[in-house]
């Protein structure tokens, strides 16, 4: 039996076509909370929920339940879903996102991180032994097939 490849993708931005993505704690505070924000939260119609088992987002802990439920809204199935959330409880500079992922991808070695964002995954990718790639390479670039979904 082969051996199924980690992989880990980011949220917003990637798994999520959202506004969060451009002033995630700005859009908090201006639109008056968490709950308003969610219905600007779109699937990306390039991903299938069925294809991610891990999800590694820099979002604070205290928006766990807001995106736990989200992600069921869009048909994620939480029992087959580990959800990696930044520990913090306030919002912090993407420099220590960049730090976070990296450890994590490295300690769990994982083999491929999804994140649509060009920027972060240049900064990320010489910090860890997965492979960054975007939703577009995973899906047309082999990585789906290497990860057994081809």
């Amino acid at each position: 039996m082969p051996i199924t490849p980690l992989v880990a993708w980011d949220l917003d931005g990637t798994i999520y076509h959202n506004v969060l993505e451009l002033d995630f704690f700005g859009y908090v505070d201006r639109w008056g909370g968490r709950e308003k924000i969610l219905r600007f939260n779109h699937l990306n119609p390039t991903i299938r929920p069925r294809d991610i088992k891990y999800i590694l987002t820099f979002r604070p802990k205290w928006m766990r339940e807001m995106t736990e439920q989200e992600l069921v809204r869009h048909g994620f199935d939480l029992d087959k879903v580990f959800l990696i959330m930044n520990p913090s409880k306030t919002d912090v500079h993407q420099s220590e996102a960049v730090k976070f992922k990296a450890r994590f991808l490295n300690y769990y070695r994982f083999n491929f991180y999804i994140d649509n964002d060009d920027f972060l995954r240049r900064e990320l990718q010489p910090l860890t032994r997965a492979r960054c790639i975007s939703t577009e390479q995973f899906y047309l670039g082999g990585a789906n097939s290497d990860y057994g979904n081809g």
